[in-house]
């Protein structure tokens, strides 16, 4: 039974880890999702839900290939909507 706690917990600490790098960038993004959201509107809001939906499917299914590139695509796309907008970047850095 030790040795099934050992094993247990020491896969549940990389996780714990991993929960609290996901928890600060969710935290610190806040800002960026914020305007990113009013600036798409509804033109593009459905394009974000769908790559939510197919990331999260990805995820249920344990492919890690296809997570990573929706994950891609949804990084590459936020990017190049803010691009548009440069003023959001430069009053968070002020």
């Amino acid at each position: 039974m030790a040795d099934d706690f050992a094993s247990f917990t020491g896969r549940e600490r990389p996780a714990l880890e991993l929960a609290s790098i996901v928890a600060r960038l969710w935290d610190t993004t806040q800002h960026y999702r914020r305007v990113f959201t009013r600036l798409a509107g509804d033109r593009r809001r459905w394009i974000t839900g769908a790559e939510h939906r197919l990331l999260i499917e990805a995820l249920r299914d344990q492919d890690l290939t296809s997570a990573l590139r929706i994950l891609e695509l949804h990084i590459r796309r936020t990017r190049v909507e803010l691009a548009h907008h440069p003023e959001v970047v430069e009053t968070q850095a002020e």
